[in-house]
């Protein structure tokens, strides 16, 4: 996906590697990312997930406790006390 987008905006890797050619991490002028800009990115995405996963958690945690206390039924009406 990504080498197919850059193909089509005319963006080409001019970097050679120990032989190794067309790489894709490569920024704006064509030349390799740097290894802090990589690791950066790759941090934020894992920080990105696993906030999604433990908030998924919280909110699957607070219907639980929901229905254990009455509060919502199965059906996940919520049940107004006076």
């Amino acid at each position: 996906m990504e080498k197919e987008y850059q193909e089509t905006i005319g963006l080409k890797s001019k970097a050679v590697v120990d032989g190794y050619r067309d790489f894709i991490f490569v920024n704006r002028f064509g030349n390799l990312q740097h290894q802090g800009t990589l690791n950066k990115t790759l941090r934020r995405i894992i920080r990105d997930c696993n906030y999604d996963v433990l908030d998924k958690e919280r909110i699957d945690v607070e219907i639980a406790k929901a229905i254990y206390t009455g509060m919502v039924t199965d059906t996940g009406v919520f049940k107004y006390s006076n």
